[in-house]
């Protein structure tokens, strides 16, 4: 008896990796959505460039599929590989410029999808408006809407105006 006690004092079960947790999956789900809210430091990876001869760069968010809320973001990427998160509205026929949402600073893609559902960037415009006002391109937001846009694609998180033109000319490429 005193052998096998030894035995098994002497025996180191392997430990198994652990498992993210459910907070831990949560975390990287939402690093996910906001990935470009920050500048990457400099131990992380470079933006992948976007594979060549891809004309679509547009995708739904991954870590929303089968979710309700699926439908109301979408990202896009842009020439330099670089994700931009958008918040997604309707285009409204009833309001003035279809309905642009009037946030102070963003980036707007106005989007058309074809009879697949695949969608397709019409123009890309720095949204501005001040004191209720609409102060950007009003002609390339009518010419948008010209041309069937169906869905205004909003980025929020470029900090400030070069941010938003570095982040409208990659987009735009």
């Amino acid at each position: 008896m005193g052998e096998v006690a030894l035995l098994r004092q002497d025996f180191v079960r392997p430990r198994r990796a652990k498992r993210p947790t459910k907070r831990a999956k949560a975390e990287a789900a939402m690093a996910d959505l906001f990935d470009d809210a920050a500048p990457a430091p400099a131990a992380q990876k470079p933006h992948r460039p976007a594979p060549e001869g891809v004309k679509s760069r547009e995708a739904p968010l991954g870590c929303l599929a089968g979710a309700s809320l699926a439908s109301r973001f979408h990202s896009w990427r842009g020439a330099s590989g670089r994700r931009y998160i958008c918040s997604v509205f309707p285009v409204r026929d009833d309001a003035e410029l279809g309905g642009l949402p009037d946030f102070e600073s963003a980036i707007a893609l106005a989007v058309s999808r074809d009879g697949r559902g695949r969608r397709r960037r019409l123009a890309v415009l720095d949204l501005c408006w001040r004191d209720g006002r609409f102060a950007g391109d009003w002609q390339a937001a009518g010419d948008a809407l010209g041309a069937g846009a169906s869905e205004w694609h909003i980025h929020l998180l470029a900090e400030d105006g070069d941010a938003r033109s570095a982040a409208i000319a990659d987009i735009a490429s």
